[in-house]
């Protein structure tokens, strides 16, 4: 079994066993900590921000997604995405949805949110998709001393936005500079946490698997197993 179908074997049993492994957890983050700009858009919007990683080694395996608030949506509901980059370009025209979860914003403050187990490979991007039916609402947050062109954004009216073509909306997909002119090449403050299976864990589902094997072979030799 090679290291790839091992982890996607771990990924799999998790999900569906809930098994509670420790296992050695790596930050994908690019901002500095400290928020100069909030993001907000417009009454009657949905706003999409995002930014993009690149795989590192023992963090393929990606458990939480974090960052930190803005100051105006504490109480408002919140998706938090990952997605996965096709052609590996770190550009999200082409970004496929992996996962999402729902949750509730707080203010001015980190975050981090569980999601299911997903595995990662090669580029990816962390976004936080919300709407702005009244008034203001200011989820995200940007850290415009880290000008490294990895972030993104994209508005649409509120009940159109499509999360399966980002190029598909009324302000497509973009670089975060385009749509707040005034950040630069600011980092949009989302991260990810990601694992790998401990050797040990790995060990133990090869045996696992060696195991079912050698059962349903004896079970054969003795004429109680036909397929």
């Amino acid at each position: 079994m090679n290291s790839t179908t091992m982890r996607s074997t771990w990924v799999v049993l998790c999900a569906v066993l809930g098994c509670s492994v420790q296992a050695e957890a790596a930050l994908y983050q690019i901002d500095d900590g400290t928020p100069n700009f909030v993001m907000g858009a417009p009454a009657g919007h949905t706003l999409m921000v995002m930014t993009s990683y690149q795989e590192q080694p023992n963090a393929q395996v990606i458990t939480s997604i974090g960052g930190f608030w803005g100051s105006g949506a504490a109480g408002n509901t919140v998706t938090l995405m990952l997605y996965d980059d096709p052609d590996d370009d770190g550009n999200p025209d082409d970004a496929v949805l992996l996962t999402s979860v729902n949750t509730t914003a707080g203010s001015l403050s980190d975050f981090s949110v569980p999601i299911t187990p997903t595995e990662i490979s090669g580029w990816f991007f962390v976004a936080l998709l919300y709407d702005t039916p009244t008034g203001t609402t200011a989820a995200g947050t940007l850290d415009t001393d880290t000008q490294l062109a990895r972030s993104w954004a994209a508005i649409s009216d509120v009940g159109t936005f499509d999360i399966n073509d980002l190029t598909n909306n009324d302000n497509p997909i973009q670089p975060v500079a385009s749509l707040y002119t005034t950040s630069g090449d600011g980092a949009v403050m989302l991260r990810a946490v990601g694992v790998v299976p401990e050797p040990s864990t790995a060990l133990l589902l090869s045996m696992g698997g060696f195991f079912l094997w050698a059962g349903r072979r004896r079970l054969f030799k003795r004429g109680q197993l036909f397929s």
